[in-house]
């Protein structure tokens, strides 16, 4: 998968509770809220997470009428999706650290 922005943000907000279900929701709540980003792009990212099974979904059971809203999509890092988080957001924040005093790129 292509770290973007996105991902590496959506990738982030997985591992503040690796076992937590994520919701995408829309713009102030869910898992946009929580990257701050729209759900078309977040939904992009979790569609190849999900492709790359790095992530599982499952949708809610209960029927839309007695939630009185649709039935949500929870989103789950899978142990690889965790490993795969971790390890790329671990480079990446290794290859973003600004140099110390003196130091060359």
């Amino acid at each position: 998968m292509k770290l973007s922005l996105v991902s590496a943000k959506v990738l982030r907000a997985f591992l503040e509770d690796p076992s937590a279900p994520k919701y995408l929701g829309a713009t102030g709540y869910g898992l946009c809220a929580e990257v701050s980003l729209a759900n078309g792009s977040v939904w992009r990212v979790l569609r190849q997470l999900e492709a790359e099974e790095l992530v599982t979904s499952e949708t809610e059971q209960a029927g839309p009428a007695s939630l009185h809203r649709p039935a949500r999509v929870y989103y789950r890092l899978t142990p690889a999706g965790e490993r795969y988080a971790r390890d790329v957001l671990t480079a990446l924040a290794s290859q973003l650290r600004p140099p110390a005093a003196g130091e060359t790129a």
